[in-house]
């Protein structure tokens, strides 16, 4: 859902197994050139994605013939206008942490004053993501104010808080498709029509680590991204390793790869491979820029192995800074 639910693939567009080589891969060398409002943007990008999801849920609502939901939309629609005119002029909005607190109410009174239309499936459905999807809004918007309280920190993060905050995300992908698609962790789950993620968060040094907060995002984008352009029934494999060198995350796929001549360009923002320019996306085209902006703003470095039709792999290396060893 972080950058929308992907689209249905035809069956010919199965996954292939991995046959990506270190022939494949790409460094990342230039720092991307971002104006104040793109750079606002990215920050942003995450929240952007789940107003998308909101607004969208409430269009399907409406088609359900569930009356009196105008002002949440508009409520909604507004607010990612007001994100955008801000960052245009240079500035960050600042977002009330009760926002979402208050959008939950005034759906749930609308849905509560039309109990008849609320207790059918569809609507029921509809629901569960809109409160979901909600919650993590919320948590969203306390990242953004901590994060801007102080933009360069590192600070402390565990294996399992961040693995339950990647849970969330799919999880809230998986029910954004309303059926479309399940998203696994096991194996041994995996049906062909599901996605299946496997996720391994490992510190060094057997407890809490130290990460710019920024990257949390990113590790929740790139794998959003990658399921995104992978055909149901697909693997994602993610990895986070830190050590007292610093941090390693490593994002792989089987999907649709990057052509090859398009690697160094994919990271620029906006820019969406010609592979997949007839694929419709909820997304702003700036995942990987995001990552790319990140990683060179910590000193890191980022590489891009793909090849089509048999995925992708990106892999960021963020040396470590001295107060995060501390």
């Amino acid at each position: 859902m972080t950058d929308g639910a992907p689209e249905p693939m035809e069956s010919s567009a199965s996954p292939t197994s991995f046959r990506l080589n270190e022939s494949d891969e790409v460094e990342m060398t230039s720092d991307p050139e971002l104006t104040t409002e793109q750079k606002i943007l990215i920050d942003f990008h995450s929240l952007i994605n789940m107003i998308g999801v909101l607004h969208g849920c409430l269009e399907l609502l409406q088609a359900e013939n569930v009356e009196g939901l105008e002002n949440a939309k508009a409520r909604v629609f507004r607010l990612a206008g007001e994100i955008k005119s801000a960052a245009a002029h240079g500035r960050q909005l600042k977002l009330a942490r009760t926002f979402s607190v208050f959008l939950a109410a005034e759906i749930e009174a609308v849905l509560l004053g039309d109990s008849a239309r609320a207790e059918t499936s569809a609507v029921a459905g509809i629901r569960e993501t809109i409160f979901f999807a909600l919650e993590i809004f919320h948590i969203r918007i306390a990242e953004l104010h901590d994060r801007a309280s102080n933009p360069g920190a590192w600070v402390s993060f565990s294996p399992g808080n961040l693995t339950v905050s990647v849970g969330q995300v799919l999880e809230a992908m998986e029910k954004n498709a309303r059926g479309r698609y399940r998203i696994v962790r096991n194996i041994a789950e995996q049906n062909p029509g599901d996605y299946l993620v496997d996720l391994d968060i490992t510190s060094a040094g057997g407890g809490e680590f130290f990460m710019p907060p920024i990257f949390h995002d990113v590790l929740r984008d790139l794998i959003a991204n990658a399921i995104k352009y992978t055909p149901p029934g697909g693997k994602i494999s993610a990895g986070l390793l830190a050590s007292e060198t610093g941090l390693r995350l490593v994002i792989e796929d089987n999907g649709l790869g990057i052509p090859k001549e398009e690697l160094s360009k994919v990271v620029d923002f906006g820019y969406r491979a010609s592979n997949v320019l007839s694929r419709r996306t909820h997304g702003g085209g700036f995942g990987l820029t995001k990552a790319l902006w990140a990683t060179k703003s910590f000193g890191g470095r980022m590489w891009i192995r793909s090849r089509i039709g048999a995925g992708s792999r990106v892999t960021l290396v963020i040396p470590a800074q001295l107060q995060a060893l501390s």
